[in-house]
């Protein structure tokens, strides 16, 4: 188990290293891009990929995750599912390519046309990669996958810059998109160490089918729902507003980047191999959660009280209409780094049938935040999303995972009350401290950024909070380890 540990241990410091410097080059070809274009343009380019990304499901039909969760896999399911994700994705390429035009019509954007006729590449380079990063996720090697990733931004990053310096436009969006998917798909090749060979089992296929399916239905309600705001303001409103409800909601994703897209890239897999030790699984979760919870908060609060020195200090003044946007956006923040947490116990758990029952149940409460969108406008929208995040998460997560990791959901709700707790008074006392001047605004992120971590930090210090122990001794351990 400590060999298991260690591994975990290995591939969250990959997997974190990795996003990190990902996004940190990502962000950096954004602050470049956003200066350069139009919101207008960072709306347009948003409803292609939103309609690209809920397509992709089909290209994988949930095989990817039935392979890690499966525990005994062999050459011949990995074969199988490899060329049957390569037909999916080709089908997609060829109908996406002859409904480009029928999409321009709908949204009355000429050139979208084109534009999805391009982009619709990516489902064939999406399934080329699938197998790949699957294979190297379950055997929890994330340092390859770290490193093609960071590659593949910074060169697809650069080209993009380039573009948009050249004045291409929107279209330095679309080739920084297909340029990124091109790199990563040809190093996971180079370096994923396998290659498919000539064997296709259609039994092999049905061995994982009967997970893989609902958690694909589970995966195609996810990706629907999670991209459908810009398909409807797009329709609704108008490009420059889907540009600034874009930018929000993309600085509101570095919450998730920051402090649970690695934890959850690794814990799924890590989950699903101690499922039946049920101590070491609570053990694991608790730890995790204590972990989770204190990072989310700090972050959370963070973006928060700066939210107006960000966006105008890297995006520039054109960008001030997303900042309101980006603040109410903040209060949902909290729900899918721990909803993913939560998912991860029912997924590894195998109870496919639960993952599917709980996401019905939630998107049935996100249909009616759309309801609110197409009725009364964006503001009442972002009030519902709030509602929706507390709903999901702390009623309906916390009550499917709490069953399946037979723990009471007290363990779930302790955690996530007293670390929000000890945000919402750490932003009261910055916000009392603080008044915003906009002729010091590098000051002001600097000031207020330091006074909140000390508040935070020195809260849990005071009261001793079971997160703050959990880190203090994880650290503590780490550095043993290091200088020993």
């Amino acid at each position: 188990m400590n060999t298991l540990r260690e591994k975990g241990i290995n591939a969250l410091k990959w997997d974190f290293v990795g996003r990190v410097s990902n996004h940190v080059i990502s962000f950096l070809v954004t602050i470049i891009l956003s200066r350069l274009l139009e919101p207008s343009d960072f709306g347009t380019i948003a409803i292609v990929m939103s309609a690209v990304g809920i397509a992709t499901i089909f290209t994988d039909m949930g095989l990817a995750t039935a392979l890690i969760q499966r525990k005994r896999v062999l050459p011949i399911h990995y074969n199988s599912v490899f060329y049957f994700n390569i037909s999916l994705g080709c089908l997609m390429a060829l109908l996406f390519y002859f409904i480009a035009s029928h999409v321009a019509i709908y949204y009355k954007i000429p050139q979208l046309g084109k534009i999805v006729e391009i982009l619709s590449v990516l489902f064939p380079l999406s399934a080329l990669a699938s197998v790949q990063s699957t294979r190297l996720r379950k055997k929890l090697k994330h340092k390859i996958i770290a490193k093609v990733s960071v590659f593949s931004s910074l060169l697809s990053g650069i080209g993009g810059a380039i573009a948009a310096i050249s004045g291409f436009g929107v279209w330095s969006l679309v080739l920084q998109i297909v340029l990124n998917s091109t790199i990563y798909s040809i190093l996971l090749w180079r370096y994923g160490a396998w290659f498919p060979g000539l064997s296709f089992s259609l039994k092999a296929l049905r061995q994982l089918w009967s997970f893989g399916f609902r958690m694909f239905l589970s995966g195609i309600l996810e990706q629907i729902y999670s991209r459908m705001d810009y398909l409807l303001i797009g329709k609704l409103l108008d490009m420059s507003t889907l540009g600034y409800f874009q930018r929000a909601k993309s600085l509101n994703r570095l919450i998730v980047n920051y402090s649970s897209a690695s934890l959850m890239s690794v814990l799924f897999p890590l989950l699903s191999q101690i499922n039946k030790n049920t101590e070491k699984f609570r053990s694991v979760l608790h730890k995790t959660l204590l972990v989770l919870t204190f990072v989310v908060f700090l972050l959370i609060g963070l973006l928060y009280i700066d939210s107006t020195e960000i966006i105008i200090l890297f995006f520039g003044m054109k960008w001030l209409a997303s900042i309101e946007i980006f603040k109410l956006l903040s209060l949902t923040a909290y729900s899918y780094p721990i909803s993913a947490l939560l998912v991860a116990i029912i997924g590894s758990k195998g109870n496919s049938k639960a993952f599917l029952r709980l996401e019905i149940y939630k998107k049935i409460v996100a249909s009616i935040s759309f309801i609110i969108l197409y009725l009364y406008g964006l503001t009442p929208f972002l009030y519902a999303l709030i509602a929706q995040a507390f709903i999901n998460t702390m009623i309906l997560n916390i009550y499917f995972a709490s069953k399946d990791a037979v723990v009471t959901q007290w363990f779930f709700y302790k955690p996530i009350i007293i670390q929000a707790s000890i945000a919402l008074i750490s932003l009261s006392i910055v916000k009392f401290l603080f008044i915003q001047n906009s002729n010091l605004l590098l000051l002001n992120l600097v000031l207020k950024s330091i006074s909140y971590l000390l508040i935070y930090l020195g809260i849990n210090i005071i009261f001793s909070t079971d997160s703050y122990g959990i880190i203090k001794m994880e650290l503590r351990n780490h550095l043993r380890k290091k200088f020993k």
